[in-house]
């Protein structure tokens, strides 16, 4: 094992271009003569918010992966067909995690010195230097093949014997709670819970899609022509997953109004399933005024009202995502059932501007020095996050005579 600090970059040599060229041989025979199999869906982007993979001029989901990874991947794909269920479906999960650093579109991040993954970044990066990985190697390396077997066995270890964080830094073993019903994970929309009855659910706990910030659609196709051919999934209507997705483009309002009411109608359902002492939790973060005033509205639609926003850090306060000037925190939101009095118009006073400030100093003040820094962006976002809560309250407000409307003061 040679240590970090003296690894050093070498040219290709002869024999390393005579192995590539033999693996590709392998691969055009192996799909020659039917023995080896790999999906041939074309890209297709039509219609989405962020058209660079066609503009790279890849064609073919297939297109971002070399002849050697797509050797090692037809030859993993045929043996994971063989297995039984379920765990035919457990190692497709790995197979599926191996698929993004196992690409042409895995870069390598010097200040970590190690392969960085497709999607460390949330969109389809052109990178110039692509970095291969050996898949097999264990324990050291990022994304070999046995490391993904190995995060599943590790998510098993922890369902079996799980544990819980405890004030000193330490980790404490708790007890297991034997299911009173089984659980079912159900795959659809969230703007159509009919599978959940009227006041059902205590807590409600989710993640919406953040305006206009990621397509999680999209980005999706990259693992769906892979786990069709496992059997994992069924085809995909692309139509059907284009008009579900919920994505904004700020410069079109018919984006933005779809995006909005898409959003009211699965706060609806959530409202619906909710319990009358039920709360519903979720984070959101944006830069733009817009993306704060559709939250709202989609909000609005329903009997929910806000309880309180705090401050937590988002994902992105380490590695590629933290780099240069850009939020790092994100805005939680607790929401209650019960508001008595419908919206007609968002607004907020002039009271709740002073509060709002005085709601971001305090917040630095307390956050400011943790390691993940509270910056200037971080707090227009939390003010206006704290605006949004305010116009959405319990009970309709008096003193509405010097009412500013939302939109304006999230501007």
């Amino acid at each position: 094992m040679v240590p970090i600090s003296k690894r050093t970059l070498r040219r290709a040599t002869d024999e390393d271009r005579r192995q590539y060229d033999a693996a590709s041989a392998a691969l055009a025979l192996g799909l020659s003569d039917g023995t080896l199999e790999l999906p041939r869906d074309a890209i297709e982007a039509e219609g989405w918010s962020d058209d660079r993979l066609v503009s790279y001029g890849y064609r073919y989901w297939t297109d971002l992966f070399n002849d050697r990874q797509l050797l090692h991947l037809a030859i993993l794909m045929k043996e994971i067909r063989a297995l039984e269920e379920p765990v035919r479906s457990a190692i497709a999960m790995a197979f599926s995690d191996h698929l993004t650093t196992n690409c042409m579109m895995a870069s390598y991040a010097h200040g970590w010195r190690r392969l960085t993954p497709l999607f460390s970044l949330r969109a389809f990066r052109h990178i110039q230097r692509p970095v291969e990985l050996n898949p097999w190697i264990e324990r050291t390396g990022r994304g070999g093949f046995p490391n993904t077997i190995r995060k599943l066995e590790q998510a098993a270890a922890y369902a079996r014997a799980p544990k819980e964080p405890a004030g000193n830094g330490e980790f404490v073993s708790v007890d297991t709670i034997s299911a009173t019903r089984k659980g079912a994970v159900h795959l659809g929309s969230a703007r159509e819970l009919t599978f959940l009855a009227n006041s059902s659910v205590d807590v409600v706990m989710t993640d919406p899609p953040y305006f206009d910030n990621i397509a999680y659609s999209e980005l999706a196709q990259f693992f769906a022509p892979w786990l069709k051919a496992l059997g994992i999934i069924a085809d995909l209507d692309r139509a059907e997953v284009t008009d579900e997705s919920l994505v904004a483009c700020k410069h079109q309002p018919d984006s933005v109004q779809k995006f909005t009411s898409g959003l009211g109608e699965a706060f609806q359902e959530m409202a619906r399933v909710l319990r009358p002492r039920g709360i519903v939790a979720f984070s959101y973060r944006h830069t733009e005024a817009s993306a704060w005033h559709a939250l709202a509205e989609a909000i609005a639609t329903t009997d929910l009202h806000v309880t309180r926003v705090l401050p937590m850090p988002g994902e992105v306060g380490m590695g590629l995502h933290g780099q240069g000037i850009r939020g790092l925190w994100d805005a939680i939101f607790i929401l209650r059932p019960g508001r008595r009095a419908p919206i007609t118009k968002l607004t907020v006073r002039p009271d709740d501007i002073s509060d709002a400030d005085q709601a971001v100093v305090d917040w630095r003040e307390r956050y400011g020095m943790l390691a993940i820094p509270f910056n200037d962006i971080d707090a227009v976002a939390l003010r206006r996050a704290f605006l949004v809560g305010r116009a959405l309250p319990k009970t309709k407000r008096s003193n509405q005579k010097y009412a500013i409307s939302l939109e304006d003061a999230l501007r």
